[in-house]
Parts: C-alpha cells; sequence; structure tokens
C-alpha cells in the first residue's frame, strides 16, 4: 500500500545482529523514513553514525542502490554531557562524511 512504509533503523538492526546494508537492500522500495545512529553492536547506544561498529560506506551505498531518496534523520541519545557547540561540530563533520558517501 502507498500508505505504509518501513523507517531503516540502522543501530536497531545492528544491536539486532541485522547487517543494516542487507536490510536496507532488501526493504528496498518500502523505506520511507530513517533513523541513523551507531552501536557497539552489543548495546542500543544511539551514538552519532562513524562512533560505533556500523560500515557507513556499505549503509549509504545500499540507500543508494535501493533508490531511496527521502531525508536522512539522526537519532542520538546521549553526546557524553558534550556542549551543543561541540553536538553542532559533530553533526557538521557526520553530515558532510555521509554526504559525500551518497
Amino acid at each position: 500500500s502507498e500508505h505504509v512504509g518501513v523507517c531503516v533503523d540502522t543501530g536497531h538492526f545492528n544491536v539486532n545482529s541485522i547487517n543494516p546494508s542487507e536490510a536496507i537492500k532488501r526493504l528496498s522500495g518500502y523505506i520511507v523514513a530513517t533513523h541513523l545512529h551507531d552501536n557497539d553492536g552489543r548495546h542500543d547506544q544511539h551514538l552519532p553514525p562513524l562512533s560505533g561498529s556500523i560500515d557507513w560506506r556499505e549503509v549509504m551505498r545500499a540507500f543508494r542502490e535501493a533508490g531511496y531518496r527521502g531525508p536522512l534523520i539522526y537519532e542520538f541519545g546521549s553526546f557524553g554531557g558534550q556542549s551543543p557547540r561541540n553536538v553542532v561540530e559533530v553533526l557538521r563533520l557526520v553530515t558532510e562524511y555521509l554526504s559525500a558517501l551518497a
């Protein structure tokens, strides 16, 4: 149905031993939203991309191959008490890196 879709949550895939890139490929055509975050594969840490064990080069390749052109939405739980200025800088750097891969 055009009214039903999937939110790809990279961190939740990873912490549940599901390869995010493979999941994206399998969900091609159904992806309507994203929650991009990282973790160590064992704990649902909600870290910024590039801060855990997810292969972001493969994730971005999978989004591209799946034809997903929607927004890439970050979902973070904590920045370890960093100042807002540092958080903005981290987001800027992550966005630049992921955009270069898109």
